[in-house]
């Protein structure tokens, strides 16, 4: 039996061609350090969060940092997807309006919580 499939080579983050205005929708990283948990834990679906470019981040230095506009961290935009995006921040110079898209995962059942959000290139 033969189980080759023929199907299209993923498209990942990698491999977009951003421009200023298009539609992007990505799960947090690093939402499990720091603290961060209680801070996904009192999100809600639709909530409007912010991106703030960290260039002095000492891990990455295209690191965007996503945050309640209180201010308390979620986490961050993968590094693929920062590398891609951080161009457009620095030459807009200004935080980005975000939203919460769905949250995902369940402490109870072990599972760490999770965030998906939802923005446009500035």
């Amino acid at each position: 039996m033969d189980t080759t499939f023929n199907t299209p080579e993923l498209e990942t983050e990698i491999s977009h061609k951003y421009r200023s205005g298009s539609r992007i929708c990505t799960k947090v990283a690093g939402v499990t350090f720091d603290g961060r948990q209680a801070v996904v834990a009192r999100l809600c679906v639709g909530e409007e969060i912010q991106l703030r470019r960290e260039p002095a981040n000492p891990f990455d230095p295209n690191a965007i940092r996503v945050e309640r506009l209180d201010g308390h961290q979620i986490g961050f935009l993968n590094r693929h997807l920062a590398a891609q995006l951080a161009p457009f921040f620095d030459a807009r110079n200004r935080l980005v309006i975000a939203w919460v898209h769905c949250l995902t995962g369940n402490p109870r059942s072990g599972y760490a919580l999770g965030v998906v959000i939802t923005f446009n290139v500035p």
